[in-house]
């Protein structure tokens, strides 16, 4: 099993222990994980850090998460009168989402809806609502769009949202099995998009191939602005404070990782851009992402990015050129698009490209054959 394969395992199981009562988990990953000791250690770090991020929403006692969604789901439809409510399309510690037809105008929409009483915590609430505040400043066509938000007859706050049936940026660059010219062009949009919501002043704090979804018409579009923050706006939730850890472990910066928040600007995107980028042309991460989350962290803060040619997976990075035939198992990744991804990742913040319109830049300097910036810096 692959670095990159065993992550995915973990993250499938972290999801499945996240929907389960904390006193069940224990059982559930002796069983799941057998005598693999390594991969139970990494969903206990990835469950650790969730506690963090969401406070006590996580360790509910005697199946409270569970009862409080099997309430979010009771009156569904009668909650969203304006809407024909499908089917539930997921569901977590902190909420359900459903797939729903707006009956006026039969546009298909994605209703979010935010767990009620003691379980959604007073940072859960903050969060939802600086979520649905910031999304609806942004009109991007490829950031997800916010339509209403309101209250559910029993109290409920919710959110109505665009449907995207896709699948993650990694996962439609590898199925499709995309040349390297077409997954640079996909990614410099996504770039375009990250810079127009840093024009607005908002960082999104939690970039991941997870939330960039590529849809059937091969739209990237950014999603989950969870936890985006306003540039020079104040802290607003509990879970930013000095010394915790904000964002998803393996697209952490190094400034991210050190739990400072004063440190994070719109660079913090950049980076995560970088590791996405990485692992969009790899198939893995710059540097080990499995373990003790401590362990993790020290990476992200202290050691140096892999070269990507050496990182390289035939199997799950990218393989193909437009124009070119290479040899089977043959690395695709040159010298210059190497320097692009380094660059990316530089720890120091003034090391790295200063905005991600400098990183769409780059790239496409480098499709149509001009000298790259990072290559002057280098």
């Amino acid at each position: 099993m692959t670095e990159s394969e065993r992550f995915e395992r973990a993250m499938k199981l972290f999801e499945r222990a996240c929907d389960l009562p904390a006193p069940e988990r224990s059982g559930f990953l002796a069983e799941a994980c057998g005598a693999d000791a390594d991969l139970r250690a990494e969903v206990e770090s990835l469950l650790e850090h969730d506690a963090q991020e969401n406070e006590t929403l996580l360790q509910a006692e005697g199946g409270g998460v569970a009862q409080a969604l099997v309430s979010a789901a009771t009156g569904t439809a009668d909650a969203f009168a304006s809407y024909e409510v499908i089917r539930e399309l997921s569901h977590g510690g902190q909420g359900v989402v459903y797939q729903a037809i707006e009956k006026a105008t039969k546009r298909k929409v994605a209703i979010k809806v935010l767990l009620e009483g003691p379980y959604a915590s007073a940072s859960a609430r903050r969060r939802f609502e600086r979520e649905i505040e910031l999304v609806a400043s942004l009109k991007h066509p490829n950031i997800v769009a916010i339509y209403y938000s309101g209250l559910t007859p029993d109290g409920r706050q919710f959110c109505v949202m665009d449907y995207i049936r896709g699948v993650s940026l990694t996962r439609y660059v590898r199925e499709q099995k995309l040349p390297l010219e077409a997954a640079l062009k996909l990614f410099g949009t996504v770039c375009e998009a990250v810079q127009y919501a840093h024009n607005k002043g908002v960082i999104h704090r939690d970039l991941k191939p997870a939330n960039i979804v590529v849809d059937a018409d091969g739209n990237p579009k950014v999603l989950d602005f969870g936890l985006a923050k306003q540039i020079g706006g104040p802290e607003q939730t509990l879970i930013s404070v000095t010394g915790q850890v904000v964002g998803t472990l393996p697209y952490l910066s190094p400034e991210q990782a050190r739990g400072n928040p004063d440190e994070i600007d719109t660079r913090t995107d950049v980076y995560a851009l970088g590791v996405i980028f990485y692992e969009m042309l790899t198939g893995g991460y710059p540097y080990p992402v499995v373990g003790q989350m401590a362990d993790v962290l020290k990476h992200i803060t202290d050691t140096e990015p892999t070269p990507p040619s050496r990182e390289w997976k035939s199997d799950s990075g990218i393989n193909q050129r437009s124009g070119r035939r290479l040899k089977i198992g043959r690395c695709p990744i040159d010298g210059e698009l190497q320097t692009i991804a380094l660059k990316a990742l530089a720890k120091p913040r003034d090391r790295r490209y200063q905005s991600a319109r400098a990183l769409a830049r780059d790239i496409g300097n480098y499709l149509s054959g001009e000298a790259i910036e990072a290559k002057r810096d280098s």
